[in-house]
């Protein structure tokens, strides 16, 4: 089972489609060239070529270095072990076990994971699990489970009624009376989380993780990216020392960038806004500073490439026609 390391935590990596890259794209940069490799090494575990995938996946550790990220070193270990290397499996799961920055403690995702159950009987993995497990219960004193329990409850709000967003706008429409009640309601639930986001904010400053949880984590990030703007800027410098200190993510911080941007200039940096059409009611792009880079920007905060982004949105990513685009909106 591939997988994602979010902090010290699990989440499922997107599956990507297989493809080669040609030799020339690879030379773009040294964090393309990174990108493609894992990307390649993600595919080829999907069409389920084990051994294929763990050389790409060492090709890209032993290479890159410099952007190897937690998650890469567990999915190489996945490879390794169902290609039958377990000793190499052993070797990338006690890294993670052993880094300070980092620790793995997800105990039930490793014993559950059939990827590894090739290394259930080998003479390694009690004591793997013996220093997973001692992990775990350092990082469970750290926690702050009431406010974690405080944080859930506001995501929830937060997320639940605009969970039902799309399918309300495409059976009743933007204009609707279900459309706009629904989002009276959603209004009156963020202005309630804002007041105790900011609270938290105020008094506590922006916590990583390891003490509320990624969930916890990234609700922080949700409650200021749904406010208004004066609150967007308020905590957009607390946001980018939780970064700088490791208390918060990049990718989030470039999605509050973005917006704040758009809501001040109309522009962004890392083309993570997206808008409709309201005639046409197509969605589009809104202008991108610096459209040539925009993709080695997105890489080096964990974004992937803009054009697969903007392809949940049935957009076509072209550098040329995008400028276009915004050179007509300003005139």
């Amino acid at each position: 089972m591939i997988i994602a390391i979010k902090s010290i935590y699990l989440k499922k990596l997107t599956v990507f489609v297989f493809f080669l890259l040609s030799t020339a794209a690879f030379a773009q940069s040294d964090i393309f060239d990174h990108y493609y490799k894992i990307r390649k090494a993600d595919s080829l575990y999907e069409l389920k070529k084990y051994k294929e995938s763990y050389i790409a996946y060492k090709d890209a550790i032993q290479n890159n270095n410099k952007y190897i990220k937690q998650n890469d070193i567990y999915n190489a270990a996945c490879s390794a072990a169902l290609s039958g290397k377990t000793n190499d499996a052993f070797l990338h799961l006690s890294e993670l076990a052993n880094n300070v920055n980092y620790k793995y403690d997800n105990i039930e995702h490793l014993t559950d994971n059939p990827d590894f159950k090739i290394l259930h009987q080998h003479s390694g993995w009690k004591k793997l699990l013996e220093l997973i497990n001692t992990n775990k219960k350092e990082t469970d004193k750290k926690l702050d489970i009431e406010l974690i329990a405080i944080l859930d409850s506001i995501y929830d709000d937060d997320q639940n009624l605009r969970n039902q967003n799309r399918e309300i706008s495409d059976t009743y429409g933007y204009s609707s009376k279900e459309y706009i009640d629904l989002w009276d309601k959603i209004e009156i639930k963020d202005s309630i989380n804002q007041i105790r986001v900011q609270n938290i904010l105020n008094n506590k400053g922006w916590l990583g993780a390891d003490i509320i949880g990624d969930r916890g984590n990234l609700t922080l990030f949700l409650v200021i990216q749904h406010s208004p703007l004066s609150i967007q800027k308020k905590y957009l410098p607390l946001m980018r020392r939780a970064v700088a200190s490791g208390d918060a993510e990049p990718r989030n911080l470039a999605l509050l960038e973005d917006r704040i941007s758009m809501r001040t200039n109309g522009t962004q940096i890392y083309g993570s806004q997206i808008k409709r059409k309201p005639k046409s009611k197509q969605y589009y792009l809104p202008t991108i500073i610096d459209p040539e880079n925009v993709d080695e920007r997105r890489l080096k905060i964990g974004l992937g490439l803009i054009s697969d982004y903007v392809k949940k949105w049935n957009i076509i990513w072209n550098i040329e026609d995008h400028k276009r685009e915004s050179k007509k909106r300003l005139e």
